[in-house]
């Protein structure tokens, strides 16, 4: 299961859908400078993306800290299976969340911004 960590602020956008679509396969995790996107298969079959900014505190952790917003529980494939929860922290709520479910809208969002100032094309 997938669920929120209490603290102040609304459920990320398209928050519900991607409940429902759960449980799903992370199929890539990719990132274009300080923008994030999850590419989740979905056991409908279908595919969304879950995108991620940091702010000026946001972090993904292994760890939950006091500032702990949203937590994913991970299931590894294969043997031996394991467990692990992935926690997004930000103390200051200035990081984003959202859930995109048509391809179209994630590559408008990529053409908006620019190269990424480590090099790369972006594309994950």
């Amino acid at each position: 299961g997938t669920g929120t960590v209490p603290g102040r602020g609304a459920p990320p956008a398209g928050w519900r859908a991607l409940r429902e679509s759960l449980p799903a396969e992370v199929a890539a995790v990719c990132s274009k400078g300080k923008f994030i996107w999850w590419e989740l298969r979905c056991r409908s079959g279908s595919e969304l993306t879950f995108w991620s900014t940091l702010g000026m505190t946001g972090a993904w952790s292994l760890e939950r800290g006091a500032h702990s917003r949203v937590a994913f529980e991970l299931i590894s494939r294969g043997a031996p299976v394991r467990r692990s929860v992935l926690y997004y922290n930000d103390q200051r709520n200035f990081g984003t969340l959202s859930v995109c479910l048509d391809r179209s809208e994630l590559a408008a969002k990529l053409a908006t911004l620019g190269l990424p100032w480590l090099g790369g094309d972006g594309g994950g």
